[in-house]
C-alpha cells in the first residue's frame, strides 16, 4: 500500500492528496486534492487477467485527473493523464520497470508539448 497522502507536484506547487477510497476500488485506491477553483484526483488500480495482445498478466494503472470548476465566467474543463504498465506472466519485473522508467525519461516537457499539438 502506498503512503497516505500522495503528493503530486503541479507547476512547482505540491498538492497533498489524501486517500479517499480504498474499499470501493477493487485492488486500488483513490486520492484527491480539492479547493474551490479546481481539483486533482489520482486513481490507482491493479488487475490480473488478459492484457494487451490477449496474453495473461498483470496491469497496473495510474490515472490523474484535473478539473477546473466552473464559475460565472469560466466553463468547467477537465484533463486526464494515464500511465499503465502491463507485464505478461513470466515477465522479469526488473525489465518491465526499466521500460516504464524509459518512458518516464522520454516524456520531457518538450515531448509533451509536441504531443499536445498532435505530433506523432
Amino acid at each position: 500500500m502506498l503512503t497516505d497522502p500522495q503528493v503530486l507536484t503541479v507547476n512547482a506547487v505540491a498538492k497533498s492528496m489524501p486517500r479517499l477510497n480504498q474499499d470501493g476500488i477493487v485492488n486500488g485506491a483513490m486520492y484527491r486534492y480539492k479547493v474551490t477553483a479546481d481539483e486533482y484526483t489520482t486513481t490507482i488500480k491493479h488487475t490480473d487477467g488478459k492484457i494487451s495482445g490477449g496474453v495473461f498478466g498483470e496491469s497496473h494503472t495510474v490515472r490523474v485527473g484535473y478539473k477546473l470548476n466552473a464559475t460565472a465566467t469560466v466553463p468547467e474543463s477537465v484533463a486526464y493523464v494515464t500511465f499503465k504498465i502491463e507485464n505478461g506472466d513470466g515477465m522479469d519485473l526488473v525489465q518491465a520497470r526499466n521500460v516504464a522508467l524509459a518512458l518516464c525519461a522520454w516524456a520531457t516537457s518538450a515531448i509533451i508539448d509536441r504531443l499536445l499539438v498532435g505530433e506523432s
